[in-house]
């Protein structure tokens, strides 16, 4: 909370900072309780996880570009945790078949499109609406090479690759 709360670079500090607490405690607490009254489950213990992903991703807040990168980083197993948990709610269990397959396909995207992004580009920012930076991002430390063209390419296939994903998971779920 302090950390976001004394960021110098996001847009809306206040609203990011109580929004990440927020999101941290009710996941950590609800997967605590779940966990508790269905040990049997996974669904308790992925929640903690998707809680301990979420502060992560609060490290946004950090003005160490360093710390900052590790923030944004964070988003990829958080997102990929948010999707393997409305796909297995309510056991933690990827049933049927097509959510185990989705499940792969959003793994592989987003490790060939979001890694590469971040090792490409000068800047990285994260993808919420209280992520956003003003006037702009720390620097990007991981970056190992400057190709911001195929970064931004990577982007928009992404961003198409996800839609379709979408997509079938409403089907899944039907």
């Amino acid at each position: 909370l302090a950390l976001v709360l004394a960021s110098d670079h996001l847009a809306r500090p206040a609203a990011s900072a109580f929004y990440g607490a927020y999101l941290v405690a009710a996941c950590m607490a609800i997967g605590l309780f779940w966990w508790v009254a269905r040990p049997a489950s996974r669904f308790g213990p992925l929640l903690i996880a998707y809680g301990v992903c979420a502060w992560l991703i609060r490290l946004q807040g950090s003005n160490d570009p360093l710390i900052y990168d590790i923030g944004v980083l964070a988003q990829a197993p958080g997102f990929v945790l948010v999707f393997y948990l409305f796909l297995s709610y309510p056991m933690g269990r990827l049933e049927p078949a097509a959510a185990r397959w989705l499940w792969v396909v959003l793994v592989v995207e987003t490790v060939a499109v979001f890694i590469p992004r971040v090792l490409l580009s000068p800047v990285i920012s994260g993808g919420g609406p209280l992520d956003r930076c003003v006037p702009e991002c720390p620097e990007n430390v991981l970056q190992v090479a400057s190709a911001p063209k195929l970064a931004e390419a990577l982007g928009k296939v992404g961003t198409y690759v996800l839609l379709v994903f979408v997509v079938a998971v409403l089907v899944v779920y039907a």
